[in-house]
């Protein structure tokens, strides 16, 4: 599988999937155009694709606030402008936090959820269309499992992420008659610091805690998501058009299928909210099968990328 020649963009690819995703296309030849709001973790992430062999004249970093409509303009412009094309538009940037309908900042909350996470990779494919009708080329969106089981205390990111899997196939039925691709992956149990946006501070315990309650057992690394992604893209994958991946270690078979079976005592992390930030605290509870124990379950389950 080679990317030679290809012009492939990528948002959110200052960390996690992202940064996973720009070095396994950087591995496979292909032109970079990555975005992301904090330039120092695009510079990590450029230096990672140039240690695998990629040219410092193919790849293409932005700081970019994609909330803001006019920069989210200056991701497809300054592409075109860098490498005359676009064969690959990967729209992974996304942001959460626990939020639901009693917050008072719902509305705020709702602002920025959605322009960064459904508005932002609306306008960047409406924009991107022209450029890939003429390459041939498709659009892969990351979604969520979240998007397909909702989630306690995810009302913003699980409605955003469904927002965007209709968007996919919706797009994909539009653009099938010229050649043009649109898929989604939907992810769940992956090892990013995505979930410190959460209050959780302690990402190793957390993922440590969390392994055993999943089917396979296992968290997913990046590299695992990136490798789909490509695939995805390429032309091995060319009659493959509206559909969903899901990678998600089995989460979404959890709830029938849980194995409590290693368990007397559980550990609950319930959340306190205060005016400043969010803190966990640890109650040490009784079996799996009390309220409290299933909400354990549904919580450690939650779709953080």
């Amino acid at each position: 599988m080679s990317f030679e020649g290809k012009v492939v963009i990528i948002t959110g690819a200052g960390g996690g999937i992202g940064s996973a995703t720009a070095v396994g296309f950087a591995e496979l030849g292909a032109k970079l155009c990555l975005v992301d709001v904090n330039q120092q973790a695009l510079q990590n992430t450029f230096e990672k694709c140039c240690s695998k062999g990629a040219v410092f004249e193919n790849i293409r970093i932005n700081q970019l606030d994609l909330s803001n409509e006019e920069t989210v303009n200056c991701v497809i412009s300054e592409t075109v402008t860098a490498f005359s094309k676009i064969d690959v538009l990967i729209n992974n940037a996304a942001i959460s936090s626990k939020h639901n309908i009693f917050y008072e900042d719902f509305l705020e909350k709702y602002d920025a959820t959605f322009n960064i996470n459904l508005k932002a990779p609306m306008l960047l494919t409406h924009l991107a269309v022209p450029h890939l009708i003429k390459t041939k080329g498709n659009v892969i969106n990351i979604t969520s499992v979240g998007g397909i089981r909702p989630l306690p205390d995810l009302l913003l990111y699980n409605s955003s992420k469904a927002a965007l899997r209709h968007f996919t196939k919706c797009v994909a039925l539009e653009l099938a008659p010229k050649g043009v691709r649109v898929n989604s992956i939907a992810p769940a149990a992956v090892k990013t610091d995505m979930v410190k946006l959460l209050g959780v501070t302690d990402v190793k315990e957390f993922e440590k805690r969390r392994a055993p309650l999943l089917p396979l057992k296992r968290m997913i690394d990046c590299e695992e998501v990136a490798e789909l992604i490509t695939f995805l893209a390429s032309d091995k994958a060319a009659s493959i058009t509206g559909a969903e991946y899901v990678i998600d270690a089995g989460h979404l078979l959890g709830g029938t299928t849980p194995d409590y079976t290693s368990f007397q005592k559980i550990t609950y992390l319930e959340l306190y909210q205060s005016q400043q930030h969010h803190q966990y605290q640890l109650l040490e509870l009784g079996p799996p099968q009390t309220h409290l124990g299933l909400q354990l379950h549904h919580w450690l389950q939650a779709p953080l990328q």
